[in-house]
């Protein structure tokens, strides 16, 4: 394969964890902006949700992104 399948790997899992980070600093500041406030009102309840419901759909990805590398293979996963 070599070096540069190595480094497209590697760049291509970090720009993966760069945005994971990225999307939980965006639903951080969408549950503080006013149209946000005015359209779902200021519940906790409902800002729980949004956020674990983002955290939960990391999880099932995760979940099933091993599955799907389990059944197609690294490659054909990532591709």
């Amino acid at each position: 394969m070599g070096l540069f399948y190595n480094i497209f790997i590697a760049v291509f899992s970090s720009i993966g964890a760069f945005l994971f980070g990225y999307d939980s600093g965006i639903i951080a500041s969408v549950i503080t902006m006013d149209h946000y406030k005015a359209h779902f009102t200021n519940k906790s309840t409902i800002q729980g949700a949004v956020v674990s419901t983002f955290n939960g759909g990391c999880f099932f990805g995760a979940l099933g992104a091993g599955w799907l590398n389990d059944r197609l293979g690294r490659k054909r996963t990532i591709q």
